[in-house]
């Protein structure tokens, strides 16, 4: 971690210390979910996800932070947010195979799914994990 992201980092938590208190949600969100500009969580609900949501959005505004690109697998936790602040395509209905990309996973929110991509050489007999692991290693290397 060089010193931009510890200092994003950094910054998050001392949010935290400073105005968490309040979000019982948001909090630890804050402090747990988030890898430099990027948060990744859920909750077992709609319900809950959505005061995450808020919760989360209301404390980083304490900051001078605003949240976007929000996603969900259920688009009602997406409702009453604008438009540049969603995203994904999905907004009224699910875009069929649409994926975003977090940290390179790739997440199609509909099917609740993670795509993983790679790019493997021909081989010779069956391909295993160990095949794979090489092949990614040359490719690794290759660039």
């Amino acid at each position: 971690m060089g010193p931009s992201s510890f200092l994003a980092t950094r910054t998050l938590l001392q949010l935290a210390d400073d105005k968490g208190k309040a979000y019982p949600l948001g909090e630890p969100a804050l402090r747990k979910g988030f890898y430099v500009d990027d948060f990744i969580g859920g909750a077992h609900y709609a319900k809950e996800a959505i005061q995450l949501r808020t919760e989360l959005g209301e404390l980083m505004a304490k900051g001078g932070f605003c949240l976007r690109k929000w996603t969900s697998n259920k688009l009602e936790v997406l409702q009453g947010l604008e438009a540049d602040q969603i995203g994904t395509q999905s907004t009224i209905k699910f875009v069929k195979e649409e994926t975003i990309k977090a940290l390179g996973i790739s997440w199609e929110p509909e099917a609740d799914v993670f795509r993983f991509e790679a790019t493997l050489r021909p081989t010779h007999g069956p391909i295993t994990k160990r095949v794979i692991g090489i092949s990614e290693i040359r490719n690794f290397a290759a660039v």
